[in-house]
């Protein structure tokens, strides 16, 4: 089990505002621009990069020893932190992040614990 926030398309954000079950919308794939903006910018943070896999892009940065994963593909970009003792401070460092790096109008933030989405 983990902590999950995911990144959309903002089209996925106005279709579930308007009703439309999340796990049935179907999701637009982000601008090559967005994605790459999104990857420089996330460097910065101090994530590093671990690799690809059949899902897309795979990164991490570990806080208080507890990873926290960023797997980036053409449609979601997802930040991850396995539920553990010392999770609390890498969960929180992952809300900071993903708030940070949605700033911009291309990106929506959708926190599934909470069933919300982040206004901007």
């Amino acid at each position: 089990m983990s902590y999950a926030i995911h990144l959309f398309h903002p089209s996925v954000k106005e279709l579930s505002k308007q009703g439309r079950d999340l796990d049935e919308v179907e999701r637009a794939a982000f601008e090559p621009d967005t994605v790459s903006a999104f990857l420089h910018r996330l460097a910065g943070y101090g994530y590093s990069p671990v690799g690809d896999t059949p899902f897309g892009q795979e990164f991490t940065k570990s806080v208080d020893s507890c990873p926290i994963q960023v797997l980036v593909s053409s449609s979601e970009i997802t930040f991850s932190v396995p539920y553990s003792p010392n999770a609390s401070e890498a969960i929180f460092s992952a809300l900071q992040d993903a708030s940070e790096l949605t700033d911009r109008d291309d990106l929506a933030l959708f926190n599934p614990q909470e069933g919300s989405w982040l206004e901007v």
